[in-house]
């Protein structure tokens, strides 16, 4: 995504484009909204396919125009990462705590300033739902879990367990 931070550093690219990536890159969607102005709020998917090679891969909403006449997609902007700044998660995660503990890194990666936003190793984002009060749901595989965040995408509450649901990973 254009203006995101160089992601990828656990990955081993493609033959097209070595890793790590000069930004975020989106392979797909997970949850997608349509806006009545005909744009699309979307969000990707956990990262590179597991925990521990997305550690660099922030979770994020992005808003994008697809054009139907033309067959081309438009990326607007990122509308937001999804974040933690009240300590709603409990335990460790990756932008706060995770990567400092960590012993070893990639080639080039230094750990970011504990900002709490939320990365591919903290959750994996399966689906979207916005609701009336302009707040987001987010289901989630690692837990299973729902997260609730506000239009900003900061969490409201503690993620909130599924019982009797349990993750394939």
């Amino acid at each position: 995504m254009p203006g995101s931070e160089t992601s990828g550093h656990w990955t081993t690219g493609n033959a097209q484009i070595p890793a790590p990536y000069p930004g975020q890159p989106v392979q797909g969607f997970s949850g997608t909204h349509r806006n009545p102005d005909g744009g699309y709020l979307v969000m990707a998917d956990n990262g590179y396919g597991v925990k521990v090679n997305s550690q660099d891969f922030n979770l994020a909403v992005h808003l994008i125009r697809p054009d139907t006449a033309t067959g081309s997609t438009t990326f607007v902007k990122q509308v937001f990462n999804l974040s933690d700044p009240n300590h709603y998660v409990p335990g460790t995660i990756w932008r706060d705590g995770g990567c400092a503990a960590a012993t070893s890194f990639p080639a080039g990666y230094s750990c970011p300033a504990p900002d709490r936003i939320l990365t591919g190793w903290d959750f994996d984002l399966e689906s979207m739902q916005i609701v009336p009060d302009g707040t987001f749901w987010f289901g989630e595989e690692f837990g299973p879990y729902l997260l609730h965040a506000d239009a900003q995408g900061r969490l409201l509450q503690a993620p909130i367990p599924t019982p009797g649901v349990t993750s394939p990973s």
